[in-house]
């Protein structure tokens, strides 16, 4: 399948971006589409297949890969490494120094990112789950994970 990533307002696409978080996402709450910056995966007839976004953590200069999703009907075809590299190339452009990123009972998720280089880590205060993973990729000095 052929598909296209493309960045979007958060904003004027809020309906959407809402209903696809419900649907790929159903057991987290609804992240607020009008933080950070938001891409969508379209297939080949412009259809929605997933979706991604970055925000930037207060304070500092990491960005967190705070959602994504692809579709029950698009998985497999390698989308969700596509998000995360574009929102990196974004937060690079950014300036940011550190992506941060979490999964919950996701093996795919986590695999993807694993393929693009992140690495586990433990925060010192997580935002999860108790069984939540932390991921960590420095953006400056890709085989350092700062403590």
């Amino acid at each position: 399948m052929n598909f296209r990533v493309r960045e979007v307002n958060g904003s004027e696409n809020r309906l959407l971006l809402q209903k696809m978080q419900e649907v790929c996402l159903p057991e987290t709450w609804v992240y607020p589409v009008t933080r950070g910056w938001w891409w969508l995966a379209l297939d080949a007839k412009g259809i929605p297949a997933g979706f991604g976004a970055l925000s930037i953590i207060d304070g500092c200069r990491y960005g967190y890969l705070c959602r994504a999703g692809v579709l029950p009907t698009y998985r497999g075809h390698r989308l969700q490494e596509r998000l995360i590299r574009v929102r990196e190339q974004k937060a690079k452009a950014l300036g940011l120094t550190i992506l941060v990123t979490d999964t919950s009972d996701n093996p795919p998720s986590a695999n993807s990112l694993i393929r693009c280089g992140f690495k586990t880590y433990t925060p010192q205060q997580g935002w999860g789950f108790r069984h939540t993973i932390y991921w960590m990729k420095n953006l400056v000095d890709p085989g350092v994970i700062p403590r």
